[in-house]
């Protein structure tokens, strides 16, 4: 299963990138979303329907729930990169990366600061 992050989603709607992948992973059931991820994809979207059909598409697909262990494991991700000399610019990211991690999940994602999680943790990136 793979967790795709909200900068291939939205590269996806905006410019048909990564539009076989996306397809290919619809078509065999391996997509997976989180809420926050949705309301990233969503916050960024001017128009109503636009943003109606994209909110539509994403309430289609199984979600990965984040859990109490996971916002525990991503101050852990934060606190230890931090430690590193790492600064992840976005804590919403190390939510991301501990529900990948804690649910054995694989991860699409085009932001940097999963490939320094991914220095110190196990975090399984997509095609790698």
């Amino acid at each position: 299963m793979v967790l795709v992050d909200s900068s291939v989603i939205i590269d996806f709607i905006n410019e048909n990138k990564y539009k076989e992948v996306i397809i290919s992973l619809l078509s065999k059931k391996e997509f997976l979303t989180t809420e926050i991820i949705m309301m990233e994809v969503l916050q960024g979207i001017r128009d109503d329907k636009t943003y109606d059909k994209i909110k539509s598409f994403l309430e289609s697909l199984p979600l990965v729930e984040i859990k109490y262990g996971d916002y525990i494991e991503a101050a852990n991700i934060y606190r230890t990169c931090r430690r590193k000399g790492i600064t992840i610019r976005k804590s919403i990211d190390c939510i991301i990366a501990a529900a990948a991690i804690n649910n054995d999940l694989e991860l699409i994602s085009k932001g940097a600061d999963f490939d320094n999680i991914r220095k110190h943790f196990a975090l399984k990136r997509f095609n790698e």
